[in-house]
This record gives C-alpha cells, sequence and structure tokens, in this order.
C-alpha cells in the first residue's frame, strides 16, 4: 500500500501555506512503511520536518492502527478510552495565537458519548484554548462543533454515525473565523477563538493532557495543523484533495 510520500505529484496540503505538523495513518511512524493490523499506537510521527509527534505510552489509552479501515484505506481507531497528544513548548505553539488552520479526517463509531472532542489544545485544569468535538448534546446530537473557550458553534449538517468518512476545517486570522465540515462552509458569525497560553498540549482523541475527559469513540485519519489562516478557496482544496483520496461520500 502506498504512503502519501508516493503521490506522483506534490500533495495540496503541502502547497498551502504554514504546515506544522502532519499526522498520516499511511505512514504513522514517518519512515515509509505501515504498522500491522490491530497495532496499539504508542507514537505517532508528525510528517512534516520537525519533532512534534504525538505519543500515549499507557497501553490501556492507546489507539489501535487498522490497515482497511475505509475503503481499503487504514485509520487509527479510537474506543473512547484512547488518546494521544503532542507537547511543545513556546515558540512552536505560539504561531497559533494569532493565525492558524486545522484540518481532521474522521469518522463517529458510537454516540454512547457526548461533547467527543476529537483534537483540542488545553488541558484539564482549565478550559481548553480550542476543541473541536463531535456528537454535541441536545439539538447538535451528532453533529461537529467547535468549542473557542466559552462558547459553542455547532455545524448545520448532521454527521453519520458509522457510515462516513467526514473532513473538518477551521481557519482563525485573529479576527473571524471560517469553519468548514465536508466542503461546505457551516458559518461562524461572532466567535472567537481563546488563544491566551501557547505553551498547552494538542491533544488529540480527547480534551486534556493529564485526566483526560470527553473521550472521542471514532476513527481519525489524516490531522493536519497549519501556523496560518487559510482562505475559503484553499480550505476547499484540501478538502476536496482527501475527498477524492479517500473516496468521501460528500
Amino acid at each position: 500500500m502506498a504512503s502519501l510520500r508516493d503521490y506522483p505529484s506534490l500533495p495540496i496540503p503541502r502547497l498551502m501555506p504554514g504546515l506544522v505538523c502532519w499526522y498520516s495513518p499511511f505512514d504513522p511512524n514517518n519512515d515509509g512503511t505501515q504498522l500491522a493490523n490491530n497495532t496499539a499506537m504508542s507514537a505517532w510521527s508528525n510528517k512534516n520536518a520537525n519533532t512534534i509527534d504525538m505519543a500515549q505510552a499507557t497501553g490501556a489509552s492507546q489507539p489501535t492502527y487498522k490497515t482497511s479501515a475505509f475503503n481499503g484505506k487504514p485509520l487509527v481507531s479510537f474506543s473512547g478510552s484512547n488518546f494521544m497528544l503532542a507537547q511543545a513548548a513556546s515558540p512552536t505553539w505560539a504561531n497559533f495565537a494569532t493565525n492558524f488552520t486545522i484540518y481532521v479526517i474522521f469518522s463517529l463509531s458510537s454516540s454512547s458519548n457526548v461533547n467527543q472532542a476529537i483534537i483540542s489544545k488545553g488541558n484539564s485544569t482549565a478550559a481548553p484554548n480550542w476543541l473541536l468535538a463531535v456528537n454535541r448534546t441536545g439539538s447538535a446530537t451528532n453533529k461537529i462543533g467547535f468549542f473557542n473557550g466559552s462558547v459553542w458553534i455547532d455545524s448545520t449538517s448532521t454527521i453519520s454515525n458509522t457510515a462516513d468518512l467526514n473532513i473538518a476545517a477551521f481557519s482563525w486570522n485573529g479576527i473571524s473565523p471560517l469553519f468548514f465540515v465536508n466542503n461546505s462552509n457551516v458559518g461562524t458569525s461572532g466567535i472567537m477563538v481563546n488563544v491566551t497560553s501557547n505553551t498547552q498540549s494538542i491533544v488529540l482523541g480527547g480534551q486534556g493532557a493529564v485526566g483526560t475527559t470527553n473521550l472521542f469513540h471514532g476513527n481519525i485519519g489524516d490531522i493536519l495543523i497549519y501556523s496560518s489562516a487559510h482562505t475559503s478557496s484553499q480550505i476547499q482544496q484540501v478538502q476536496t484533495f482527501f475527498s477524492n483520496f479517500y473516496g468521501m461520500n460528500f
């Protein structure tokens, strides 16, 4: 099975400005090889040229690698009790103080947990800087939402439970945000982002680096973090790239 580094032309994600982290299930160790099916993952290496890797030393909290989870392509499975985190001190995370863009490819396996955090920046003793979650409570059940440290904004479309792969993108330029789900702008009027601390961990599959809560139950594909705000056109290019690659249904 080919890795992302074997594409015949330069992938669209690398053409976008500010790429800091790219975690790919096609090359989880960033060495051109793949893991065996059902391998417990203690680390997930960044494909970009730095050392910000996701890690999880506790066996019971490690997600599972699946070699053929969606249309014959690999994903990383989170059971609702797993999470990984990437710790980095300033100035690395300081790049996100005024501009950042995140992309996450995921599918929801179960709606039993509410506010399932796909990716967050923050810790367990204070409100997160930001949080991208699915299966929001109340009228937003099975919808993806972005929490800015004080309030939520929810997607206008419902996320399929187990059936489909989705891609969410959130971009912040220090003044106004863009929020896209499955290549549709879901609207973010009036939302601000809490970026007062730049040293808190990036957490994948949950909220909070210690005693993690709001754990995600589903599968995760590529995760990309940029230190620049992307335009609507750039977001659509990235989402279309992954939609075509994975064969998503939107």
